[in-house]
């Protein structure tokens, strides 16, 4: 099972590096690690305290485990004289830097012990400033605080591996979900013994329902607009693509081209807030075939 040093070690400290600053995180409890000069060169390490504050595990049916973590890190700053010769960033530039660190990763992937791999998402809070103090050790210094909220499934397929392409152009999807519904006729059988009936599916409906929010500058987005302000046909006819990422060098396709169109389609907004679109593609058929 995956636990929070995993964590650490393969998401949080790859995480990190991508600031280009070194740190030294430790769980619970450690040691604290001073900048180091080396003849004219000082390596400053930002020290700080990664700690589990609430925890789910549950063992679904056929043994595969969710695990839900949410973890609080503390990172110790020094600030003025405490550093001194520029060897750690300003307060204003560390904030920047996690911010951006923390912004690029909301899928987490984590190979536990045993070789299996849990896939999930990742919530994060941006850094916020705590009390400044002259602390032993480190004397005047600053903490900012991060929290990460990860949730992960052995073998999960996770949302941000699907691809959805509207006419060639990726669309920006906040959720999507796929169904198809047949439409069923029930029938008793001569040799039914109690009675029980069967089903038919006389046809079944498919449907892609998603939503996005209206941007700007982007064909589908304007396609989207246009439609359900009835500036274009309702029968517009779109070439549909689904992907599904599967590994770093394997890619499959769900839906190859397919001719949809839109269905129901709404957008939304209220206050200062931006427009967020309602939208389901259904497959298309020409006037010539409808009917049989």
């Amino acid at each position: 099972m995956v636990t929070i040093d995993d964590v650490k070690e393969q998401y949080i400290l790859p995480l990190l590096k991508e600031t280009g600053y070194d740190f030294n995180i430790v769980t619970d409890v450690g040691e604290y690690q001073k900048a180091v000069r080396f003849r004219n060169t000082v390596i400053s390490t930002i020290n700080g305290l990664l700690m589990l504050t609430q925890s789910e595990v549950q063992r679904l049916s056929g043994g595969a485990v969710a695990i839900a973590y949410q973890a609080m890190i503390t990172f110790l700053l020094p600030v003025g004289d405490a550093s001194k010769d520029n060897e750690f960033p300003t307060v204003a530039q560390f904030r920047e830097a996690l911010s951006n660190a923390f912004s690029k990763a909301t899928k987490i992937s984590v190979k536990d012990e045993n070789g299996n791999i849990y896939e999930g998402g990742v919530v994060y809070s941006l850094p916020t400033v705590g009390q400044r103090a002259q602390r032993d050790m480190v004397g005047d210094s600053i903490t900012y605080t991060c929290t990460v909220s990860v949730a992960f499934l052995q073998n999960a397929i996770n949302t941000s591996d699907l691809a959805l392409l509207i006419d060639g152009e990726q669309v920006a999807f906040s959720s999507i979900r796929l169904g198809r519904t047949p439409a069923l006729t029930a029938d008793i059988l001569s040799d039914s013994a109690n009675g029980e009936s069967g089903t038919y599916a006389e046809s079944a409906g498919f449907a892609i329902d998603f939503a996005l929010p209206a941007l700007k500058g982007l064909a589908y987005s304007t396609a989207i607009m246009n439609y359900i302000t009835g500036a274009i046909p309702a029968n517009t006819v779109l070439e549909v693509t689904l992907t599904q990422k599967v590994s770093d060098t394997q890619t499959v396709t769900l839906i190859n081209g397919k001719r949809m169109t839109f269905g129901k389609g709404e957008f939304s907004g209220n206050g200062v807030s931006n427009i967020v679109y309602n939208v389901s593609l259904v497959p298309y058929t020409t006037p010539e075939t409808v009917g049989g």
